[in-house]
C-alpha cells in the first residue's frame, strides 16, 4: 500500500461530508480513504480469481471433448491389431500353403527421353554478319602470323648464313694477311742475304745483254706483297669493298706509287677505278681515321673519266685498327707530326704570324696545368678543361683531349685532336687551333669537316697569357 496523496474522488468527498463526524470523532477522513482503496483492490482481487476459474473450467472442457474420440480411435486400433493376429493364428492352424513372395531384383530401367527445347529469337542479320566478318578478319590474322614466322625463319637463316660467310671471310683475310707477312719477312730476308750485284760493264762493240727473267720477277714480288697487306688490313676494319689492284711501295715514306684503285657496290660489280701516280696515307691518332690522298691520275666512275685535281683527291676512313696499320707501316707515326707542321706553316704565313720567341715549358703535364688554369675560368656561356696532354713540340701541343662545359658545369662534348697551337691576336683574343681531330658526343665521333676546329676566348690577359710558359704563337707581331 502507498502512502502518496491521491486526489480525492468527488463520491468520495460528498460521503465523507455525509458521515462527517463531530469533532473528537476517533476515525478520520485519511483513514476513510485508505479503507476504500483497500476494499476496492480486494474487489479486484477477486474478479481475476473468479476470471482465473472459468478459464480452467474451459479448458476442462475441451480436453473432456478430446478424450471421447481419441479412446474410440484407439479401442479401434486395438481391435484391428488383435484381428490381424489372430488371422495369423488362424492360418498356422489350418496349414495352408505358405504364399511365395517375390521379390525384384533389379527395377525395371525407365527411359524418359529429354524434351527438345528451342528458344526462337527474333533474326538479327546485322549480328550474324558481324561474327562472320570476324570470323574471316581472324582468319586472315592468324594467315598473316603464319607467313610473317616463315618469312622471320627465311630471313633469320639468311643472316646467319651471311654471318658465317662474314667469318670466313675474315678467317681468309687473316689468313692471306699472315701468309702476306710471311712472304715479306722471307723477301726481306733473301735481300738481305743476296750478295752486290756485280757491274758489268759492256765495251763498245759488245751486244746489249738483257736481265733474266728471274730476276726482275724477284723484284716485282716483294710488291705484289705490300697490295695484299693492304687489302688485308682495309678488310679486317671493314673495308672489303676497297681493293688495292697494283702499287709500288715508296721507301721511308707512307706512301705508295703507280697505284690503281678499285671499289666494289654491294651488288658485287666495280663502281670506281682510280689511277694516280701517286698514293699518300696519313694516320689521325686522336680521331682513329686514315686518310688516303690520290695525286696525279684519273677516277672512272660510272663510265666518267675524269682528272684528279692538283691538290689530290681525298678518301676517308674512319675507325682503323691503328696498331696494325703502325706495324706494317711505321712511317704513318711521322705523318701526323709533318701534316700539323705543314698546315702550321702555312697558316702562319698566311695570317702573318710569327713562331714563340723566349723561353717556354716544354714538359706536358706543367704545360696542361698551365693552359687549364687559362682556360678554366668561367665565361659567358662556357668554359674549357684541359684533361689530356701527351708531348710538347715547339709551338705545338701533340694529341690533346679538351673537355667543353657549359655554366652549369654539364659536359657538352669532348674534342680530340693530333696538336694544338695557341694563338694570340691583337685584339686581347686568344685562338685555340685544334687539328686532325673529333667531337666525342656520348658514344658518337664526328671527324672535324676541314681537318681543324677552333677554339675562340674573347677579353683575354694578355700578360698573363705570355707569362704562363705555355708554348704560342703571336699574331699581332
Amino acid at each position: 500500500m502507498s502512502d502518496s496523496l491521491e486526489p480525492i474522488p468527488d463520491q468520495d468527498q460528498q460521503l465523507a461530508r455525509q458521515t462527517a463526524t463531530p469533532a473528537g470523532s476517533l476515525l478520520r477522513l485519511r483513514d476513510v480513504q485508505a479503507l476504500n482503496r483497500s476494499f476496492r483492490r480486494l474487489a479486484e482481487v477477486q474478479e481475476a480469481l473468479l476470471d482465473r476459474l472459468e478459464t480452467l473450467e474451459e479448458e476442462k472442457a475441451d480436453q473432456a471433448k478430446m478424450n471421447g474420440p481419441l479412446m474410440a480411435i484407439g479401442g479401434v486400433v486395438i481391435g484391428c491389431g488383435l484381428a490381424l493376429v489372430a488371422f495369423v493364428m488362424w492360418q498356422d492352424k489350418t496349414g495352408g500353403e505358405a504364399q511365395q513372395i517375390v521379390v525384384q531384383q533389379e527395377p525395371a530401367v525407365v527411359h524418359v527421353p529429354p524434351a527438345e527445347i528451342t528458344v526462337q529469337g527474333p533474326d538479327n542479320t546485322e549480328l550474324v554478319a558481324a561474327f562472320q566478318s570476324m570470323n574471316a578478319n581472324m582468319e586472315k590474322v592468324l594467315a598473316a602470323q603464319a607467313s610473317d614466322r616463315q618469312q622471320l625463319g627465311n630471313l633469320t637463316q639468311k643472316l646467319l648464313l651471311s654471318e658465317e660467310e662474314k667469318l670466313n671471310l675474315m678467317k681468309a683475310f687473316a689468313l692471306a694477311e699472315e701468309k702476306y707477312r710471311a712472304d715479306a719477312d722471307a723477301a726481306a730476308r733473301k735481300e738481305a742475304a743476296k750478295p752486290l750485284a756485280k757491274i758489268d760493264l759492256q765495251l763498245p762493240g759488245e751486244p746489249v745483254r738483257s736481265a733474266p727473267v728471274g730476276a726482275a720477277a724477284e723484284v716485282l714480288a716483294p710488291e705484289r706483297t705490300w697490295v695484299g697487306v693492304v687489302n688485308g688490313l682495309l678488310a679486317a676494319d671493314g673495308y672489303s669493298a676497297l681493293r688495292l689492284q697494283k702499287a709500288t711501295r715508296v721507301p721511308g715514306a707512307a706512301a705508295l706509287s703507280n697505284v690503281t684503285w678499285m671499289s666494289w657496290n654491294r651488288e658485287g660489280l666495280v663502281d670506281t677505278i682510280i689511277h694516280a701516280e701517286r698514293l699518300e696515307f696519313e694516320m689521325h691518332r686522336m680521331s682513329g681515321n686514315l686518310v688516303l690522298r690520290f695525286f696525279s691520275g684519273s677516277r672512272t666512275a660510272a663510265g666518267l673519266r675524269t682528272v684528279l685535281p692538283q691538290e689530290g683527291m681525298r678518301l676517308d676512313l674512319e675507325s682503323q685498327n691503328i696498331e696494325a696499320w703502325l706495324e706494317h707501316f711505321p712511317e704513318l707515326q711521322e705523318t701526323t707530326l709533318q701534316a700539323a707542321s705543314v698546315v702550321s706553316n702555312s697558316d702562319q704565313d698566311k695570317s702573318g704570324a710569327t713562331p714563340p720567341s723566349g723561353n717556354f715549358m716544354t714538359d706536358a703535364h706543367k704545360v696542361r696545368r698551365a693552359l687549364d688554369d687559362l682556360i678554366s675560368p668561367r665565361g659567358s656561356f662556357s668554359y674549357y678543361r684541359l684533361s689530356s696532354l701527351e708531348a710538347v713540340d715547339g709551338n705545338l701541343l701533340r694529341f690533346v683531349q679538351i673537355n667543353w662545359h657549359d655554366n652549369s658545369g654539364r659536359l657538352v662534348k669532348t674534342i680530340e685532336a693530333d696538336s694544338l697551337e695557341v694563338i694570340l691576336h691583337s685584339n686581347n683574343s686568344v685562338e685555340l687551333l685544334l687539328r686532325n681531330g673529333a667531337f666525342l658526343d656520348g658514344s658518337k665521333k664526328s671527324p672535324f669537316s676541314s681537318d681543324r676546329f677552333s677554339l675562340h676566348l674573347p677579353r683575354q690577359e694578355m700578360p698573363a697569357w705570355r707569362a704562363s710558359g705555355v708554348p704560342f704563337t703571336d699574331s699581332s707581331q
